[in-house]
């Protein structure tokens, strides 16, 4: 289950980012 929280995390970082390159 550890994965599928990091899965998660990552998800958000890189929606983050997506959302300051925008």
């Amino acid at each position: 289950m550890s994965a599928m929280l990091d899965y998660s995390r990552s998800r958000e970082q890189l929606d983050e980012l997506r959302a300051a390159h925008r």
